[in-house]
């Protein structure tokens, strides 16, 4: 299975699924993947007109929806995750998109729409890892020659690039 080296990394890490999808669950078990689940609360009233393309905004929806678990889970839990998968699935028929039917009579109208035509489904996953680093003291107090052409600590996070100024004090991530 393409996806066993990666599971294997996981097997000690603290994972959670953003859904409360049985098909969801099914899936990330059938790979043999140990997780939580804790259904994302993210409100998806996203402009789906402001996206270039359907799977931009499905991304964009996962994505919303682990972020929001990942920050939840951080301000409420000790022990935060160490990654939160998030996924979105639409399905687009001339140009529109459809999402998950709110009641009986929407799945109705959906299916009415979509009977016998061709249509896309897309799905969006979005990976957010949560992890916790520090860094060593510095030998000396940073000074302008940490801040050279292409080290500029303005740029997010440069300092803590493992290839940045910040390398040599890095300790490893948990």
């Amino acid at each position: 299975m393409v996806l066993s080296p990666v599971i294997g990394k996981l097997l000690h890490k603290r994972v959670v699924l953003a859904s409360a999808s049985p098909r969801r669950r099914e899936i990330l078990s059938h790979a043999g993947l140990r997780f939580e689940v804790v259904p994302s609360r993210f409100k998806e009233k996203l402009d789906k007109a402001s996206f270039p393309t359907p799977y931009a905004y499905a991304i964009e929806t996962a994505k919303q929806k682990a972020l929001e678990v990942a920050r939840r889970m951080h301000q409420k839990d000790l022990r935060a995750p160490d990654v939160v998968i998030g996924a979105d699935t639409i399905v687009t028929i001339g140009g529109l998109i459809l999402e998950k039917p709110v009641d009986k009579q929407d799945a109705y109208r959906m299916l009415s729409r979509l009977n016998g035509k061709e249509h896309s489904v897309f799905t969006g996953v979005a990976i957010v890892h949560c992890c916790t680093t520090g860094t060593a003291p510095l030998a000396s107090s940073p000074g302008p020659g940490h801040c050279g052409r292409n080290r500029c600590p303005c740029r997010p996070a440069p300092s803590l690039l493992p290839q940045g100024v910040g390398a040599a004090q890095r300790p490893r991530s948990t």
